[in-house]
């Protein structure tokens, strides 16, 4: 009895199992998932947009995502088996290249597809027309483009418009064109500079228009200023002018006296300065006037009293950066040169009492205002105090680099009036100079940061032992 029941559970137990395999695959649900995508997984599609397709083979159901809106997947899932998928990707709008990532997943397993859509080109100038005087003069124009650029110059008008600097750049942002305008010596005048940007045939052009006034009528001088001793001396007078003037020596200054004049395009005068017997120094303006064009300049003499210092100026304003300040220095006696500061120092090359021309170091300055300080030249009782005002700098940018090198070669600076200061990362630092390397104590990381004014261009000499660089502050 209990053999027979035994025979009718196995015999209803195998009929449940085929009861149960009609509805369903055993081995399909005991199998590991797997999706495997033909082709690539990573595609670049330009600015227009379009569509992606390749097949998707898959052991078992599955879904996708996109991460951007402007990425659309079909279909959104799907069963087991191939299946073609479509990538509809939208135009790109903007100027920064934009990245997608497209997700598949079935049970555990994922699949990553990335989508890279291509900028919108653009060429855009602060500027299509710009007027300057006859002068010569620089105009800048700012460009702002995410792809590279040329400055292209007539030759009909190159001989006075020309290039300072011609940037390029990548990325939508900020650079620079800097024109150079020749003085104009004639009549009104145009001339034209052509930005083209992207490839020959499907470029973008953009022009931008220079007008230049007629030269105005003018006297210049090629000195306004003469300082003499109490000895007297004559001095020449140069004069360059496209009009007709007259010189005059104010009335009560018998000490002036001109003593010949040539009329010619360049005109040359020749001036006595009578020697000086008081002990008091003095001064004149002599006056070159047109009356028809109500145009003058002036030249001043100043005439040393006896045992006199005069230096050209009183006072000198300089900018923030490391500078040398030189300047004449006139006097009948032998005098001492002292500063009041100490960030105004005597170039050592300056040899005091037997120079006429001297020459001063400002560091720079690092403070968050102007600063003044003053040069003294003193000789028994006689003292002379010249004035110097250093500005406060500007801006600046800043760069980071992480390294473990126990050598280490700082990046090179391009630009204008480049300077910079260098936290080296082990307590130590140093103002920028071409090629300046610093060895360490010890071999580890550091991180060096270089607080930079005026640079326009960084370059790397290499990135060995480098792990790390930071440029959102440049």
């Amino acid at each position: 009895m209990r053999r027979f029941v035994k025979n009718i559970l196995v015999s209803s137990l195998a009929a449940l199992v085929l009861v149960a395999c009609a509805d369903f695959n055993l081995f399909d649900v005991l199998k590991k998932a797997s999706i495997e995508i033909t082709g690539n997984t990573a595609f670049t599609v330009d600015t227009k947009g379009g569509n992606i397709t390749f097949d998707l083979t898959s052991t078992k159901d599955w879904t996708v995502s996109s991460g951007q809106s402007w990425c659309k997947v079909a279909p959104s899932s799907g069963e087991k088996g191939t299946s073609l998928i479509t990538i509809d990707v939208e135009e790109n709008t903007s100027y920064d290249e934009r990245n997608a990532k497209i997700t598949f997943k079935s049970d555990t397993v994922t699949r990553i597809i990335t989508v890279t859509q291509k900028q919108k080109d653009a060429l855009l100038l602060t500027n299509n027309k710009v007027e300057v005087s006859d002068d010569e003069c620089e105009v800048s124009i700012v460009v702002k483009s995410n792809i590279q650029y040329t400055c292209m110059i007539d030759s009909s008008v190159s001989e006075w418009i020309s290039v300072s600097d011609n940037s390029s750049t990548k990325g939508l942002s900020n650079s620079e064109i800097v024109l150079k305008i020749k003085k104009n010596e004639g009549e009104k005048r145009q001339g034209k500079i052509i930005v083209r940007g992207g490839d020959i045939m499907n470029g973008i052009e953009e022009t931008v228009t220079i007008y230049q006034s007629a030269a105005k009528p003018t006297i210049t001088l090629t000195e306004n200023e003469f300082v003499v001793g109490s000895e007297g001396e004559e001095i020449t007078i140069e004069v360059r002018s496209n009009i007709d003037y007259e010189m005059i020596i104010p009335e009560g200054v018998d000490w002036l006296k001109e003593e010949k004049t040539k009329a010619f395009s360049d005109y040359t005068h020749y001036i006595t300065v009578m020697p000086n017997e008081t002990y008091d120094s003095r001064e004149a303006e002599i006056i070159f006037y047109s009356e028809s064009e109500d145009i003058y300049e002036t030249v001043s003499v100043v005439q040393l009293q006896k045992d006199a210092i005069i230096a050209a100026k009183s006072e000198y304003v300089l900018e923030a950066l490391e500078t040398e300040l030189s300047f004449k220095v006139s006097t009948n006696v032998e005098f001492e040169v002292q500063t009041s500061v100490d960030w105004i120092e005597l170039a050592p090359e300056t040899k005091g009492l037997e120079e006429v021309e001297l020459s001063f170091v400002l560091e720079i300055n690092e403070t968050t205002a102007n600063r003044e300080g003053y040069i003294i030249l003193t000789s028994e009782n006689i003292e002379q105090k010249i004035k110097v005002v250093q500005l406060v700098r500007g801006d600046s940018n800043m760069l980071t680099i992480t390294h473990n090198n126990k050598l280490f070669k700082a990046p090179m600076f391009t630009g204008t009036s480049v300077a910079a200061i260098i936290e080296w990362g082990d307590g130590k630092q140093d103002n920028y100079v071409m090629d300046i390397t610093h060895e360490y104590s010890t071999q580890k990381t550091y991180t060096v940061e270089i607080q930079v004014w005026g640079a326009d261009e960084v370059t790397l000499p290499d990135i060995v032992g480098v792990s790390e660089i930071d440029f959102t502050k440049f």
